[in-house]
């Protein structure tokens, strides 16, 4: 359940629900059924629970639906309603949580006030409530939700009143509270285990309800066809790096249309596209960019995709993003293996000529064989600085500097640059600059460390 803030004081609901086909045999896709049930918006209001049938699961006795509920609400200043609705009972016995027959609860927490943006709860994007898993394996993944107005929000387990679950933690599972990453251990045996998890933005909550059934596939589920190389992607921070992840459901029904799932992205991952294709869909084609920016931690990561039909099948496979700054992708490649191992650093000056690794690496040299990278020259009207600069060098991070003293330096002022191609890599930078009536000037460059 989740919602969105449509004016000053009005509201969607959002409810997503997977119910027995079985209750309703002759339904088709886009039809409408009246689940018996009530939402209450926390306030005087109430309206019945009539979804829209958006999937069907014949074989699983299981269709998914949903429905959005419009409402008003009536405060002044301020206003913290909670939405709920109840039903008996979930889509299948759950003897591990002690809930078979109990009812299901889900809950957000609408907080509104006047004169303030309109906002949105965080929104949970899964297919199916139910989702089948293999025994004997270890089940960890990110939920994925994101929050439509750009909120950080958390995860927590709901409780007890919130769930209708008689034991809402299955043993052994846990939830990252920043992350969202869901972990259960290991099912050695055929058992079916409930969860449900609060999202919470500061402005309001959305829930979740879901079921894990280790009962084996029905028929198969979704693969991963297309993965990056090694499930390892590499980016150089200020660069970006393309790759995409793919996924097909050997089955052509409708109930196998293939969708990938997953958490919060880290800062420099981004969805290009979302690509349905295949008979009924049943192939996803993800298109992304690694694209790590500057500041940046560096080092590894794990991000976990799930390849999912609306029957509840799915597939995990995990993702190593790891961030890398362009000098030490360079460092790897410019010196022998096992070789100078301490002497790598962009301060370090392994060959000796003056023109320390940092500085190889911006101009394109060779930091084991000595050689004149800098030069300058002087005629009766003009200093000039030349130097060669790669072209993957960010615009701007070579900084041209004055000085009269060598002690006080400031940035050049009506200084000439001239940009003259010098291989396919690299250009030969001339920087011009005018003499002044000063007796003395000192003219250099300034690297940032963003262009390490």
């Amino acid at each position: 359940m989740s919602w969105t803030q449509t004016g000053p004081k009005t509201v969607n609901v959002e409810v997503t629900r997977t119910i027995r086909r079985g209750l309703y045999p002759a339904v088709n896709v886009g039809d409408t059924i009246n689940t018996g049930s009530l939402l209450n918006f926390g306030d005087a209001g109430l309206t019945a629970v009539n979804l829209v049938v958006t999937s069907i699961d014949a074989a699983r006795d299981k269709m998914v639906t949903s429905g959005v509920f419009p409402h008003t609400y009536t405060f002044s200043g301020s206003g913290s309603f909670t939405a709920f609705t109840s039903t008996c009972c979930r889509p299948a016995p759950l003897p591990a949580n002690g809930s078979s027959g109990i009812d299901m609860r889900l809950s957000a927490q609408v907080i509104l006030a006047e004169n303030v943006p309109v906002r949105s709860s965080p929104r949970v994007y899964l297919p199916a409530q139910v989702l089948y898993a293999p025994t004997g394996a270890p089940l960890s993944f990110a939920i994925p939700a994101s929050d439509p107005d750009g909120d950080s929000f958390g995860y927590r387990f709901a409780t007890t009143p919130e769930s209708s679950l008689t034991t809402p933690i299955p043993t052994g599972a846990t939830l990252d509270a920043s992350t969202g990453v869901f972990t259960l251990p290991a099912q050695a045996a055929a058992i079916r285990q409930c969860v449900q998890v609060i999202l919470d933005d500061g402005e309001g909550t959305s829930s979740v309800d879901m079921v894990f059934s280790f009962l084996g596939y029905a028929t198969a589920p979704p693969a991963f066809t297309s993965l990056p190389a090694g499930r390892n992607v590499i980016g150089y921070i200020g660069q970006n790096t393309d790759f995409q992840i793919a996924a097909v459901d050997p089955e052509l029904t409708p109930s196998d249309a293939t969708d990938i799932v997953f958490g919060a992205l880290p800062p420099g991952l981004s969805l290009l596209s979302s690509v349905p294709s295949g008979a009924n869909s049943n192939t996803r084609t993800l298109n992304m960019r690694w694209s790590p920016q500057p500041g940046q931690t560096t080092g590894a990561s794990a991000m976990t995709f799930m390849a999912i039909n609306p029957t509840g099948e799915a597939a995990l496979t995990t993702l190593t993003f790891t961030v890398v700054t362009p000098y030490a992708a360079w460092a790897a490649t410019a010196f022998p293996a096992e070789s100078l191992a301490n002497q790598r650093e962009p301060g370090d000056d392994p060959d000796g000529d003056g023109t320390v690794n940092g500085l190889e690496f911006v101009t394109g040299g060779n930091p084991l064989v000595a050689a004149p990278l800098f030069t300058s020259e002087r005629n009766a009207t003009e200093l000039i600085l030349s130097y060669p600069r790669r072209r993957s060098v960010p615009v701007g991070a070579d900084r041209p500097q004055v000085s009269v003293d060598l002690t006080g330096w400031l940035p050049a002022t009506g200084l000439q640059r001239e940009v003259l191609p010098l291989d396919d890599t690299r250009d030969q930078i001339r920087l011009h600059l005018p003499l002044g009536p000063q007796a003395q000037q000192f003219l250099r460059v300034v690297f940032d460390e963003g262009a390490f």
